[in-house]
């Protein structure tokens, strides 16, 4: 019971120090960020300008993301949640531009769709 007490300490402090030194930042400040968007479906992000060719991973619908920079048809972006890297590249036809009340409709539209509510 004691080494059970001691790993639990000694596992909060090393979590502790962990966040000190490596903080989750969920939102950046308004001058950080040229606007918010949302993906409407699923939506293929690169890492890199270089592998937009190359599939890296998707982004859930409805993810809610930081434009932090345009280039040709592309935002570098970044996503609410942590991943790595911490910012990707999204085509602009995959968001929607956020504000409450678009959000708010497009979930309203995707319970309609999924369960047939009205």
């Amino acid at each position: 019971m004691k080494w059970s007490g001691l790993f639990f300490v000694i596992l909060v402090i090393v979590g502790l120090i962990y966040r000190t030194l490596y903080p989750v930042k969920l939102q950046l400040d308004q001058d950080q960020y040229i606007k918010r968007v949302f993906t409407g479906e699923e939506s293929k992000v690169y890492p890199s300008l270089d592998t937009v060719d190359v599939f890296y991973r998707e982004i859930e619908a409805g993810e809610i993301l930081y434009v932090i920079q345009e280039q040709d048809s592309l935002y570098l972006v970044r996503p609410l949640i942590t991943m790595n890297p911490d910012s990707v590249w999204i085509s602009q036809n995959s968001v929607i531009d956020y504000t409450p009340q678009s959000y708010k409709q497009w979930q309203m539209e995707k319970d309609q769709k999924t369960y047939g509510l009205e």
